[in-house]
């Protein structure tokens, strides 16, 4: 009598425990893959502000000086100037970006330069984890290509041993959900409105300064209930709302009572950007909190040059006074 030989395979049963043990291993992997890519972005995003932080040195050796923080047109012609990336440019190897502006017309910091803004911006200009879109016409406006690294104007200081005196109350605007009414616009940081400062003008130390961050993060609706939308699209915040990171300002004095764009003055915690408060708009707002999508908190550059990773639970007087360019306090911003 012949013995048919059986054939080996699996159970029902242990195929589906096969199957549950891939599907755990799967759950287990992708959590550090992620993690693995984010430590690049951040890793990215610290590269960046290293290389604005040498533009900025280069800058100064050449000019000795900074540049203006945020200006109007300095000719005599209306509409809004440029911010601190013009003058930034040739120094982090955008010449060609730099030579296609016309800095020298009405609005330049805005429409009179739309051809070029509606590009994407240079590589360095924006945090590889920033999730939304950089490219112009996000929002439907048409020369808006972002920036999400905002110069630091100061801070909105009431705190023992220093009080802020050179801010402004401002700034009415917009159409757009929130209020940038009661905003506080301070000039005691590096980069400020219509003037240039030296480093001789950082008496609390290049190394204890801050003098640029990240804006790049969600925008909520009131009481942090729901996040930001503007025609079903989901709001991510950049310095300059929903304009360019060629955005100056149109107003005079170191703190205007109008808007200034990619600029901000320190008021509230890290990623804490909830338009119900004074401040805060979609479209512009100079209290625009630190924002990324950075888990815990954002990147700084200091004024030496090092770059700092900025605690969201940072206490919010110290953020304050690091800001400050010469409030007689000494902050490190990696304790």
């Amino acid at each position: 009598m012949t013995k048919r030989k059986l054939s080996a395979g699996f159970t029902l049963v242990e195929l589906l425990v096969v199957i549950a043990i891939i599907g755990i291993l799967v759950g287990l992997l992708l959590p550090a893959v992620q993690a693995a890519r984010e430590a690049a972005r951040r890793m990215q995003c610290s590269n960046n502000l290293k290389q604005i932080g040498i533009a900025f040195h280069n800058y100064h050796d050449t000019y000795q000086s900074f540049p203006f923080g945020s200006r109007v047109m300095n000719n005599g012609s209306s509409g809004f100037g440029p911010s601190w990336w013009a003058g930034l440019l040739p120094f982090v190897e955008q010449q060609a970006l730099f030579d296609r502006l016309n800095l020298s017309i009405s609005n330049a910091g805005w429409s009179a330069n739309a051809s070029v803004l509606t590009r994407k911006p240079a590589p360095m200009m924006a945090c590889p984890s920033y999730p939304g879109e950089v490219e112009g016409g996000e929002y439907g406006d048409t020369w808006d290509s972002k920036s999400t690294y905002v110069g630091i104007s100061g801070a909105a200081i009431t705190s023992p041993g220093f009080t802020e005196s050179r801010v402004s109350t401002c700034c009415g605007c917009c159409s757009h959900s929130g209020s940038a009414n009661d905003g506080i616009l301070a000039a005691g940081g590096v980069l400020i409105a219509n003037k240039s400062l030296r480093f001789r003008d950082i008496t609390d130390g290049t190394s204890n300064t801050l003098m640029v961050s990240e804006i790049g993060g969600a925008m909520y609706t009131a009481n942090s209930s729901s996040y930001t939308t503007i025609d079903g699209e989901r709001v991510w915040v950049t310095p300059a709302g929903l304009h360019g990171w060629l955005m100056g300002t149109a107003n005079t004095g170191q703190t205007p009572t109008d808007r200034v764009f990619n600029l901000t003055t320190i008021r509230y915690e890290p990623n804490s950007a909830n338009y119900d408060r004074p401040g805060i708009n979609i479209n512009h707002g100079p209290n625009i909190p630190l924002t990324s999508t950075h888990p815990g908190g954002v990147m700084g550059l200091n004024g030496d040059g090092h770059v700092s990773f900025i605690a969201e639970t940072m206490n919010l007087d110290t953020l304050k006074l690091a800001a400050t360019r010469d409030d007689g306090q000494t902050i490190d911003l990696n304790n």
